[in-house]
């Protein structure tokens, strides 16, 4: 790409934050004078906002103006704004604002010579200036073809663009990350606008193939996963879902997995800060983390209450709380909190699967598991890539007394994320306990040795009830060492809020007891 510098402002420039814009044309200049690359339907969109500066414009009207159509979706209309964002340098939505269930409106542009907006240091400080209408900035994922490192057997191109496609088709299902399309290595060598880049390598010898995988943070080229999976070739049409889902999955949580480090730089959303407590949970599932994770929450609520993510974080903080008996008070009036924000996360995004996952929680923990597993399912349908929703179906399964399904389901979630073994294999364990199979519940947990109150509690029951009685003991000191309060009547109460089916309860708190759980 030739990059231009000039050093005058001509009369058609105005400036929108750092960068200087041409009225007529859409292109960008930095403060350098160097030209900043944006999509040719990205430029006529800034166009058009242009022309109505100051003023909000419906997604219609840009659909009509733009597309010359009555039919372009709301995810392409997004993903447009976000690319002009981005080379805006507009992670605050203060330059291109977002009006929910309008449009979008283009704030007044600055002088040239306007003063630059001080950038808040922690997400604390964000939150201490007070509400802000602005909504969620999600992570751009770019798809980069894949290399050829030499190809029988199968035309390079079409397995290359094939495998692409499927990671990109599952990516697009996660809404915490907004997917470019179509990328192209001339689109990474003309600054290409993505925070993290998916990449790989393909090579066969005409019968079996190797595809090596890296997921990398664009601005530092820093190597966040790598993987790489041999397969026959004969099979690559089934086993290219299966990249694609692998791929999704273990993007989706590195993604969650930096939300505390980005609201730790300043940026601050409802969305942030739901992936963050999520990670703290999936993490380090202590009571700390859930009290913190309800006061986040209830921030997120107070400044974004036309986002989903607020609702549907709180419901499932909530959750927790109740299930892991860290919940003070009336645990009815939290359940039914809990059940109002599910069904309003619902109602604010019916494309969101995490809305649907939360929905499901609150069903269960009100013993309709019949409803808890038909959202889990359609959750599943709209993001078939999650092995959180296949975990969660195991609770209304279990209660339903499908146990065989349970495993499954699990097996299913194993194929895509071979390696999140951790909670699928307390899931497992939870299965094999309830269908009478203690030792194959500790295989389970060994396969995956965890620290957590759930899997030593689980760990001690099932030692129990193989009247191993030493072992038992030894995991439930364990569990009084990180809750020295703990008791029998404490766990029955927490326990009758989850799914657990009566007559398994009366012998998990009987195994308790004889592990010398106090009363």
């Amino acid at each position: 790409m030739r990059i231009l510098k000039r050093n005058a402002m001509k009369s058609s420039e105005i400036r929108l934050g750092p960068m200087m814009v041409d009225r007529q044309t859409g292109r960008l200049r930095d403060a350098g004078g160097q030209e900043v690359q944006l999509r040719h339907m990205s430029r006529e969109v800034l166009i058009f906002l242009l022309q109505y500066k100051g003023e909000v414009v419906s997604r219609q009207a840009l659909v009509e103006a733009v597309w010359k159509t009555r039919s372009t979706s709301d995810d392409t209309i997004a993903q447009t704004i976000a690319d002009i964002r981005r080379a805006l340098g507009d992670r605050s939505k203060r330059i291109i604002e977002t009006v929910p269930r309008v449009g979008y409106r283009l704030a007044a542009p600055l002088r040239k010579d306007a003063p630059s907006a001080r950038i808040a240091t922690s997400w604390e400080e964000t939150v201490a200036k007070g509400p802000d209408p602005q909504q969620d900035v999600a992570p751009v994922i770019a798809v980069l073809p894949f290399a050829d490192l030499g190809i029988c057997g199968y035309p390079s191109a079409a397995l290359r663009t094939s495998l692409a496609e499927a990671i990109i088709t599952d990516l697009a299902r996660h809404p915490e990350m907004v997917v470019l399309t179509r990328v192209t290595l001339t689109d990474f060598g003309t600054q290409l606008r993505a925070d993290y880049l998916v990449t790989g390598t393909l090579c066969s010898d005409g019968h079996r193939a190797r595809v090596g995988l890296r997921l990398v943070v664009a601005e530092a080229a820093e190597c966040l996963w790598v993987d790489e999976m041999d397969f026959d070739l004969s099979e690559f049409m089934q086993v290219v879902r299966s990249i694609g889902r692998l791929v999704a999955n273990v993007v989706g949580a590195k993604i969650i997995g930096r939300a505390e480090a980005r609201m730790d730089r300043g940026e601050l959303s409802a969305m942030l800060i739901e992936n963050a407590a999520r990670s703290r949970m999936l993490s380090y599932p202590t009571q700390e983390a859930f009290h913190r994770n309800i006061h986040e929450q209830d921030i997120a609520l107070d400044r974004y209450p036309d986002s989903p993510w607020g609702h549907l974080g709180q419901a499932l903080a909530l959750r927790v709380g109740i299930e892991s008996g860290w919940m003070g008070g009336d645990l009815q009036a939290a359940s039914c909190r809990a059940d109002e924000l599910a069904v309003r996360a619902v109602t604010l995004n019916q494309e969101n699967y995490l809305a649907y996952y939360a929905l499901a929680r609150t069903l269960s923990g009100r013993n309709e598991m019949d409803r808890a597993l038909s959202a889990l399912e359609h959750a599943a349908r709209l993001n078939p890539s999650s092995t959180l929703v296949l975990s969660g179906m195991v609770s209304p399964l279990l209660g339903l007394g499908r146990t065989r399904r349970a495993l499954e389901v699990l097996a299913a979630a194993e194929r895509i994320n071979p390696l999140g073994v951790g909670e699928l294999a307390y899931q497992k364990a939870r299965t094999y306990w309830q269908m009478g199979a203690p030792d194959k519940a500790l295989a389970s947990l060994a396969a995956a040795p965890k620290d957590t109150t759930d899997h030593l509690k689980l760990a001690a029951v099932a030692h129990a009830e193989l009247g191993n009685r030493v072992a038992a003991r030894a995991a439930l000191m364990r569990v009084k060492a990180k809750n020295p309060d703990w008791s029998v009547a404490r766990e029955r109460r927490a326990k009758q809020a989850t799914d657990m089916v009566p007559a398994r309860l009366h012998s998990w708190l009987a195994r308790l007891a004889e592990a010398e759980m106090p009363a």
